[in-house]
């Protein structure tokens, strides 16, 4: 028998609510995280996205054994010329939903991105070995 894999993809259909039409969330997986390149300095760049008419970047170093004893960090970059303010904030989450870090109130805290500030950085996020959990993990 072979394997199936299930990929969740959201799909709105219409115009959010306007409560909503500001808001945006982003989903990324790093599939194989156990298998990453662990050298120091090293980051995982998935693909650019867009968002709100401007292209960001999210940058991972997934944790090198070095002075901070295997803790992962997350940046997000801002790559387009135009200013912007925005809220923002991680959250990770197990398989069964359960929050296992959130980084702050999304609603309370707003970083403005320009020529002086591209790049905000949760350093240290959380530890390696936490991510490694089955439960944080879903085959990968």
């Amino acid at each position: 028998m072979s394997e199936c894999f299930t990929n969740s993809v959201d799909v709105n259909v219409g115009g959010p609510p306007a409560a909503f039409r500001d808001n945006q969330s982003f989903k990324f997986h790093f599939h194989g995280f156990d298998s990453l390149d662990l050298t120091k300095g090293h980051m995982v760049v998935p693909p650019p996205f867009d968002c709100f008419n401007h292209e960001w970047c999210l940058k991972l170093d997934p944790g090198h054994a070095g002075t901070y004893g295997g803790m992962a960090s997350l940046y997000l970059y801002h790559l387009s010329k135009n200013e912007i303010t925005v809220c923002c904030g991680i959250v990770t989450k197990s398989i069964e939903g359960k929050i296992i870090i959130q980084t702050n109130d999304v609603t309370k805290s707003s970083i403005t991105f320009n020529n002086q500030t591209k790049a905000l950085g949760w350093r240290n996020l959380i530890k390696r070995s936490v991510i490694l959990k089955a439960e944080i993990l879903n085959q990968g």
